[in-house]
């Protein structure tokens, strides 16, 4: 029972972090565009668009897609088995 109330301690300290972590880099991002747009001027809006584009770019060729291959019974017989 203490396993499990430290593990659930430690899973909302993990989505505390991450939602306080992602609100602030939200906060941050949104503040430095705007910074950027009124005091340089609107022509800074697309290098910015391109460097960011450029990364999430990045991030999502880390994604692996499709299906997992299955493992191969040992005999024949058991590709007929119901898995529960």
């Amino acid at each position: 029972m203490l396993l499990t109330r430290g593990m659930l301690h430690i899973d909302a300290l993990f989505w505390l972090m991450l939602v306080l972590g992602t609100l602030g880099t939200l906060l941050f991002f949104r503040s430095l565009s705007g910074f950027l747009l009124e005091h340089v001027s609107y022509r800074t809006l697309f290098p910015y668009a391109v460097v960011f584009s450029i990364l999430a770019f990045c991030t999502m060729l880390m994604v692996k897609h499709g299906d997992s291959k299955p493992q191969q019974k040992a005999s024949i017989l058991e590709n007929f088995d119901v898995d529960d």
